[in-house]
């Protein structure tokens, strides 16, 4: 099995999927220091999800399953912060972590791929995509905001992630979504959260109506005598 070494940044609140983008905002010194050591080189280092992180200490446990950063965009401040943005490629699991040869954490990885574990039917990719849609239409009504559509990838990897990176839930829930090595078993994982999450959006939805059909009601009219 091929290994490859990777600068690592461990975060506590994010989950990076491939082709999705993300902006960053680097300040600390050991970071400080990753970006330029990555920006002289391919532009290139891995972002993993971090488990019982301590925000005073800064130190937690990262998720041996990430996901590959490649910087497209950056930007120096003069104190020597810098704001990238990079774009999401190929997922990785570290096998041996190196947290001396740098001041920042070094990996030696592997990369990890879909299996090929049968046809991805139309049908499971038009429902989820339907449940999807439909979370976010009922998601924009209860926040009084304008829905004005969106534009989604065409290939069934691409939706799953797309999807898994716009979905609504907790970060281990998104972290399971990475670490899944199948189309087929992402799509029917979200299908199925997305069948819980519309169905809790439409009793909250009814609530609110119900509610405001009750408050307009009993609102005096002012041009009654």
């Amino acid at each position: 099995m091929t290994e490859s070494r990777l600068p690592l940044f461990p975060l506590p609140n994010v989950v990076l999927f491939p082709n999705m983008v993300l902006p960053l905002h680097i300040f600390e010194p050991r970071y400080r220091e990753m970006m330029r050591d990555v920006l002289a080189g391919d532009k290139r280092f891995g972002i993993q999800l971090c488990q019982e992180y301590n925000p005073e200490t800064r130190i937690g446990i990262p998720f041996d399953v990430g996901t590959v950063a490649e910087i497209v965009e950056h930007d120096i401040l003069d104190d020597g912060r810098m704001n990238i943005l990079v774009i999401g490629g190929s997922r990785f699991r570290v096998q041996k972590y190196d947290d001396e040869s740098k001041p920042y954490l070094m990996g030696d990885v592997t990369w990890v791929e879909d299996e090929r574990d049968g046809y991805v039917t139309k049908k499971l990719v038009t429902e989820t995509v339907a449940l999807f849609l439909d979370a976010i239409r009922m998601t924009h009504k209860i926040l009084h905001k304008e829905f004005k559509g969106l534009e989604l990838p065409v290939s069934p990897d691409e939706i799953s992630f797309f999807i898994a990176e716009n979905l609504r839930g907790s970060l281990v829930l998104k972290q399971e979504l990475l670490e899944t090595t199948s189309v087929k078993a992402r799509l029917s994982f979200e299908r199925e959260v997305l069948q819980k999450m519309v169905k809790s959006l439409a009793v909250r939805t009814q609530i609110e109506e119900a509610f405001r059909t009750i408050t307009d009601s009993e609102t005096p009219d002012p041009e009654a005598d």
